[in-house]
Order: C-alpha cells, then structure tokens, then sequence
C-alpha cells in the first residue's frame, strides 16, 4: 500500500505532506526530489497560512 496524495503532495490529514517511493511508483530518484520540493513549499504555505490567521 502507498499514501494518497494530491498534486501537492497533501494527504488526507491537514498539515501532513507525502513524497517520493511512499506515494507509489515509478520509484525514481529524480520523481522523489520533484515531490519533496512540492511537499517542502506546499508545508510553507499551510504553516503561514495558520500562523496568519
């Protein structure tokens, strides 16, 4: 089994990102690091938006 995520790399729960080989294949190098970056800014942008409120 692998964790659902969206096109940002959100899970079902508020706040929590997945990326790279625990999302599914194809389980590359380069696939996982395009994730991360998108998990990583996207992590940013909940954490500010929280903060602002």
């Amino acid at each position: 089994n692998h964790i659902e995520v969206d096109s940002n790399m959100a899970t079902n729960i508020a706040g929590l990102f997945a990326a790279g080989d625990v999302t599914g294949s194809p389980y590359q190098i380069m696939r996982a690091v395009g994730q991360g970056q998108i998990a990583s800014l996207e992590a940013v942008r909940y954490i500010t938006k929280i903060k602002s409120k």
